[in-house]
């Protein structure tokens, strides 16, 4: 597995993305949420950032995993995920907390509201999606990101 060292640590957590890797908790993940096995699909475990298809992340999605990666952290890891696995409002109030993290990263890069007006669509739509377990419709997930943003 290729390891690269990301960024400086930025207040949070300096995490690694490690390419071609999975989470060591991925068959957990499955039995919650069988459409993470796509290869687009990133997790963070602690100071490691996993990215099954090799791929660069973007800033903003780096930031996302950065938020949880810190949040894991802090909660331990294990604990974090066994309530993230098992409790669908603990899972929604991260994914809101990582979300809008993207979403600020994203706006900080792009000043033209129709770009982030469509981002914003984008990523709440997955937010929305089964790959998180339908928590909401793409509206309430819209408003949530955006929520604390203004």
């Amino acid at each position: 597995l290729e390891r690269r060292r990301l960024g400086a640590d930025c207040g949070r957590v300096d995490l690694v993305i490690q390419v071609k890797g999975l989470p060591p908790n991925f068959e957990d993940i499955l039995k919650v949420f069988p459409a993470a096995a796509g290869p687009n699909t990133i997790f963070a475990y602690g100071d490691v950032i996993y990215v099954p298809s090799g791929n660069d992340l973007p800033q903003e999605l780096y930031d996302h995993e950065r938020v949880h990666g810190a949040r894991q952290t802090q909660a331990g890891v294990e604990s974090w995920w066994k309530l993230y696995l098992e409790d669908p409002v603990y899972r929604r109030d991260e994914e809101v907390v990582a979300h809008r993290a993207e979403y600020s990263s994203y706006c900080a890069r792009n000043r033209d509201r129709n770009v982030r007006s469509r981002y914003l669509a984008q990523i709440s739509a997955r937010l929305a999606s089964p790959l998180y377990g339908h928590l909401m419709s793409p509206r309430e997930a819209q408003r949530l990101i955006v929520d604390k943003l203004r």
